[in-house]
């Protein structure tokens, strides 16, 4: 055993745990320490040390001296813990407070590999440890018969899925201080956990009770279901969207209801621990008389109250199984409705790709037709042109005969006398030369008056 716990050391020394570098400042821890006393009440007080100083709690008396001695003790030393598993603590004051409480280093290992369950370990200098590890906090106590002496380190996460650290250890402490009683025996802290874990195995799993009824009430299909109302027929984006945000939730419950299964099955392994430890003869810690009779009044005390919470448990499990299948159900059920939607989907596709492709085939047509008609106004054109050519031809075939022919009828030319050109010839190039001139204007601005109007739907054309 002693090879195994030097091994459990080193592995922890290497483990992924993340501690408080040691040059970091130093963290201030809470703790609180009960007394019980032979026939006075209970004390209990409550301190806050820097963790360089955790070591002190064990040693710590009663800050009012009292009548008699006390017969039994409790420290627990409460070091934070996030979600993540660091430690607000450094390593190497974190071993020292383990080695002062007298904990067994077998259980080392477990810490480093954030391992869940309880576990027990024979006598290690005269004390036996015990480790709980739930969802809400990791519990290692040992206890030694014969002092009467307990001495406990708490490392709460900063959520339990429920609520925050704080609200979790003051839950510990009210619980705790109905059994102090039981702290003349390694069973108070066990019974604490025990009836602190019941009550959030149930609240845990009706808050994903919840959460499973809205799901079956927005899919119309399960126990919360509208089985009378019409789906809708048209499958939309958003619709996929929503159901896809149904897919995440339905899953987030699936994976915490089976951690809920899991505790249930911690829960149930602590109650068999305890209806072990109770078939147990005292003397097995010590054959010290005193002990032997407070042990067998605890063993009594836990005996009758753990069937009641035992069959708790057990109902919970119960309810955990029947959830666990209605969310099966459901995730089926989103699987269909997204196979469904898909399928929607992919035939308004289909449909609007058929609608497009039928476009595309009249345009096409229609292109076709503008290129055809295209052509024949390029044949018309063509003709025209040739037509043109033609006229354009014909006229300078004829233009320097009738030139001539009008030249030789002119009254200014004689051509049968001697001075052919008489005096008044100047007459003719007065009107020919102006009016040759301003039929040349009056052909440049035509032109140029059907020209702009074209130019200016270029612009715009351009400016848009």
């Amino acid at each position: 055993m002693e090879a195994a716990r030097n091994l459990s050391r080193t592995n922890f020394m290497h483990s992924c745990n993340q501690f408080t570098p040691p040059g970091a400042p130093k963290s201030s821890l809470n703790a609180m320490k009960v007394w019980l006393y032979p026939t006075q009440e209970s004390r209990a007080e409550y301190y806050a040390f820097q963790e360089n100083e955790a070591t002190q709690l064990a040693d710590i008396k009663p800050s009012e001296v009292a009548a008699e001695n006390p017969g039994a003790s409790l420290s627990i030393l409460f070091i934070p813990r996030d979600d993540l598993e660091n430690i607000a603590m450094s390593r190497a004051n974190f071993l020292q407070v383990f080695e002062s409480f007298g904990l067994d280093p077998f259980f080392l290992d477990l810490l480093s590999w954030n391992w869940y369950g309880i576990q027990s370990s024979g006598p290690y200098k005269d004390t036996y440890t015990t480790i709980i590890s739930i969802l809400p906090y990791v519990l290692i106590f040992s206890f030694n018969p014969i002092t009467f002496e307990t001495r406990a380190i708490c490392l709460p996460r900063d959520s339990d899925g429920l609520r925050d650290a704080s609200a979790t250890v003051d839950t510990f402490k009210s619980i705790l201080a109905n059994f102090t009683s039981l702290i003349y025996s390694p069973y108070a802290l066990t019974l604490t956990v025990l009836f602190q874990l019941a009550p959030w195995l149930d609240e845990f799993a009706y808050t994903h009770l919840q959460d499973i009824r809205e799901t079956e009430q927005m899919t119309n299909h399960g126990s919360y279901g509208n089985m009378y109302e019409k789906p809708s027929n048209t499958a939309t984006p958003s619709k996929v969207q929503e159901l896809m945000d149904l897919s995440k939730r339905v899953g987030l419950s699936s994976v915490n209801l089976a951690n809920c299964e899991r505790h249930q099955t911690i829960a149930m392994a602590i109650c068999d621990y305890l209806e072990k430890e109770t078939e147990k003869k005292p003397h097995v810690y010590c054959s010290k008389a005193e002990f032997v009779e407070k042990l067998r009044a605890c063993i009594r005390e836990v005996a009758a109250v753990l069937p009641h919470i035992k069959t708790r448990i057990q109902g919970c499990a119960a309810t955990t199984k029947y959830l666990q299948e209605r969310v099966r159900t459901q995730s089926t059920v989103i699987w269909s409705l997204l196979t469904h939607e898909d399928t929607s989907l992919t035939l308004e596709l289909a449909d609007c790709t058929q609608r497009l492709t039928e476009q595309s085939t009249n345009l096409a047509e229609k292109s076709v037709l503008i290129a055809n008609r295209s052509g024949l106004m390029a044949e018309q054109a063509l003709k025209d042109s040739s037509s043109m050519k033609t006229i354009s031809v014909m006229t300078m075939a004829f233009l320097p005969g009738t030139f001539f022919a009008a030249l030789f009828a002119l009254p200014s030319l004689k051509w049968d006398e001697s001075v052919v050109v008489q005096d008044r010839f100047w007459v003719y190039w007065v009107f020919t030369l102006p009016a040759t001139l301003l039929v040349f204007v009056l052909w440049f601005l035509l032109t140029q008056r059907k020209s702009q109007p074209e130019t200016l739907g270029m612009n715009a054309a351009q400016l848009t």
